[in-house]
């Protein structure tokens, strides 16, 4: 990690590797079907510190605290939040959801391949009759 902060509007807020979250990214249609692990930090407005996730209030690190962290304890505290949870188990749903949606639009797609096919057809079908009937 090269870097112990980060800056969003103007305002400068410190990284705390002890802090970081990895949660699943489901947003947006594409990761829904394929979520992605992705480690995050959560700020408020009124502080520079992230919020500690055993708390839920904002991490507060002295000066002196923070000069004593030294870069082991960074990649030791990185690691330790890069761990994924204890096993989950997916249930049958959460298994098979993308197939079963993948399967889902290949059907659609037949179906409507097969129904403009006949449509065309009955178009046809009436253009000649409007055809022989206007001669």
């Amino acid at each position: 990690m090269s870097s112990r902060y980060v800056v969003f509007d103007n305002q400068r807020y410190d990284i705390v590797p002890s802090c970081i979250v990895f949660d699943w990214w489901t947003n947006g249609i594409i990761h829904m079907l394929f979520p992605q692990w992705v480690a995050t930090l959560d700020f408020t407005y009124s502080s520079r510190w992230p919020i500690d996730k055993l708390t839920g209030k904002p991490a507060v690190i002295s000066p002196e605290v923070r000069k004593n962290m030294n870069k082991e304890e960074w990649v030791k505290s990185y690691a330790r939040g890069f761990t994924p949870p204890a096993a989950k188990k997916q249930t049958a749903i959460q298994q098979w959801l993308p197939y079963v949606a993948i399967i889902a639009v290949a059907l659609v797609a037949v179906y409507m391949f097969v129904n403009i096919q006949a449509i065309q057809k009955d178009l046809v079908n009436l253009y000649n009759a409007i055809n022989s009937i206007a001669k």
